[in-house]
């Protein structure tokens, strides 16, 4: 779309099918995304479990931290218990991320799920 009269055309065509709301609630919904586990038995499904697809989520976290602009952080300051150094650009986005979650969704995003392994 590098010719402008093309993205405008494709702006108009957002702008009247894809409302704002209707965005807003598809980044809703991904932020409370699951994902389904079906386990079978000689090609029988005997058990469905519902879990937190927390992959998709963080999509979707990340996603509505950079529309609310929140996705920058503040100018760096020198950490005492680095000596002085600011953080690196890596660092910082694992704290920004870190930042979002609680330390128990953090646990289970860092843990093998145990039951896919039985």
């Amino acid at each position: 779309m590098s010719r402008p009269e093309v993205r405008e055309a494709f702006q108009v065509l957002l702008d009247e099918h894809l409302p704002p709301e209707k965005l807003v609630r598809c980044i809703v919904e991904g932020l409370d995304a699951n994902q389904v586990k079906f386990f079978s038995r000689e090609g029988d499904v005997i058990e469905t479990v519902v879990l937190p697809d927390h992959r998709v989520r963080l999509l979707f976290v990340v996603l509505a931290l950079k529309l609310k602009g929140w996705d920058t952080l503040p100018a760096e300051e020198p950490l005492p218990w680095r000596g002085g150094q600011s953080e690196s650009d890596e660092e910082q986005k694992i704290v920004a991320l870190a930042s979002v979650f609680t330390s128990e969704e953090l646990e289970r995003l860092s843990e093998p799920d145990r039951r896919l392994q039985q």
